[in-house]
């Protein structure tokens, strides 16, 4: 009883075998239809239907909340700024106060919190720019290394 050894690469009794093996298999409904239409349904994106949904909802209060937001900041910055001088100057005053935003900073890194932008914006009208960037690079290297 004699075994044929099998050949690389493997013989095909017609071209039509190898093409059978070698055929890309027929395209899913889901891709049939994202071949005919791209990659973004232009008529789909078009229709206000797509964009008004009920499960869609939350993400609208948000972005209300924060253009809301944003605005006040902006409208008032100057008063915010005035309310928050007495606590710059007395950290400003403390010997170790540079230590503060260092450890506000370690904490707000886990998890990534939002609050980053306005300790390092307080630490640049506390400290000065260079001071404050050093006290910033400080709490944002501790904490990003705590998260490791």
């Amino acid at each position: 009883m004699s075994h044929a050894l099998p050949q690389y690469p493997p013989s095909y009794k017609s071209a039509a075998d190898a093409r059978i093996l070698a055929r890309t298999p027929s395209p899913t409904p889901s891709e049939a239809r994202e071949l005919k239409t791209g990659a973004f349904d232009w008529k789909r994106l078009s229709s206000w239907r797509f964009w008004v949904r009920r499960e869609w909802l939350w993400y609208y209060v948000a972005l209300v909340v924060i253009l809301v937001l944003t605005a006040l900041i902006t409208i008032y910055h100057k008063q915010i700024v005035f309310w928050l001088t007495p606590a710059t100057k007395w950290l400003h005053d403390l010997k170790f106060g540079w230590l503060v935003p260092i450890g506000i900073l370690f904490v707000i890194s886990f998890p990534p919190l939002f609050g980053h932008e306005i300790v390092a914006i307080l630490c640049g009208l506390v400290w000065g720019m260079w001071v404050g960037f050093g006290i910033v690079a400080a709490g944002t290297f501790i904490g990003e290394v705590g998260n490791f």
